[in-house]
């Protein structure tokens, strides 16, 4: 199990990347999203409140933690 400590981006805000795959796909929401390695769920949280049935994973219990939690 991985044990590092992982830096926080400076705010909780998606990656304007994120958000601009999402335009150009126009995609809808209640579509399944998958976050890998989802840090401390800056966009899991995203998808979630754009009506996503979004899923996520990441090697870190404490960023797992935090993105049950939210910031």
């Amino acid at each position: 199990m991985a044990t590092q400590k992982h830096k926080r981006p400076p705010d909780d805000s998606p990656s304007l990347f994120v958000m601009a795959c999402l335009a150009y796909k126009s995609l809808t929401a209640f579509w399944l999203a998958l976050d890998l390695a989802c840090g401390y769920g800056r966009h899991t949280r995203k998808l979630s409140s754009m009506g996503f049935s979004a899923v996520s994973g990441d090697l870190s219990m404490d960023c797992l933690g935090v993105t049950r939690r939210g910031p």
